[in-house]
């Protein structure tokens, strides 16, 4: 075997452990879905704060207006 060929076999048994373009893809997909549904949720829930803290002040205006009366 000749000697400049020894450096490329190792290359190629090398480049073997990389995962390929579809298992990069696939694993990239999930990431960005998980965060996805994370920052969905963190809105779901400043949504659901701020229609809470919506109520407490109408409440309050009710309240304030009941007493003047």
């Amino acid at each position: 075997m000749p000697r400049w060929l020894l450096p490329f076999l190792l290359m190629l048994a090398g480049c073997g452990n990389q995962p390929d373009f579809d298992e990069r893809f696939r694993q990239q997909s999930d990431n960005l879905a998980a965060e996805a549904n994370a920052i969905e949720a963190e809105l779901g829930n400043q949504l659901a704060g701020a229609d809470e803290a919506e109520q407490a002040v109408g409440e309050d205006a009710v309240a304030s207006a009941d007493n003047r009366m």
